[in-house]
């Protein structure tokens, strides 16, 4: 088993429906959020709080599993440690793949440390602050709650765009424009 791809993108852009439909291919399943490649190595990983502790019921992997594969500097390694150990992956599965939205903000060094292809969705940040108050903005008048949640969601987007946008928009520069497949 080998991990064929990772999913990343804003937060509540469709992530996880992509990630329930590639789990209907036979041949191919995962397990909730992973975030390994937001270490350096997989050694790094127990630091990576929530994903970490996260992954113990969302692979279903016990603590014990989980703290043998970090023991490694090799992306690879993990994820073929995670595919024999995780109790959550269907009998038939013959590839994993990463379903990880963060993962998006850093999206060309998390590439650099596994060199598979990486789907990204993207949402409209319009619609995205809609989806975020019918969420978290519950009896709250929108104007005092977008107060307390414009600088955080700011700061994430242009993380975003300084890491993952606006390198891809100069790396194709020459064309006349970049189209992004949401």
């Amino acid at each position: 088993m080998v991990l064929k791809f990772a999913i990343c993108g804003l937060e509540h852009s469709g992530t996880t429906l992509l990630s329930d439909i590639f789990r209907q291919v036979p041949e191919l399943d995962a397990g909730f959020e992973v975030g390994v490649l937001l270490g350096k190595s997989p050694k790094e990983f127990p630091n990576v709080q929530p994903f970490y502790k996260n992954m113990l019921s969302g692979w279903e992997i016990t603590e014990e599993h989980l703290a043998a594969i970090c023991n490694t500097n090799s992306f690879p390694e993990f994820y073929a440690g995670l595919e024999k150990k995780s109790k959550v992956l269907k009998p038939t599965a013959k590839n994993i793949f990463d379903k990880t939205p963060r993962y998006f903000a850093r999206i060309f060094e998390c590439y650099n440390k596994i060199e598979v292809p990486f789907i990204a969705t993207y949402k409209d940040p319009r619609s995205l602050v809609f989806s975020d108050f019918k969420r978290t903005g519950k009896g709250k008048e929108f104007v005092v709650w977008y107060e307390e949640y414009k600088k955080p969601k700011l700061r994430y987007l242009g993380n975003i765009y300084k890491n993952s946008y606006y390198p891809l928009k100069n790396q194709f520069k020459n064309n006349k424009s970049l189209n992004i497949l949401c």
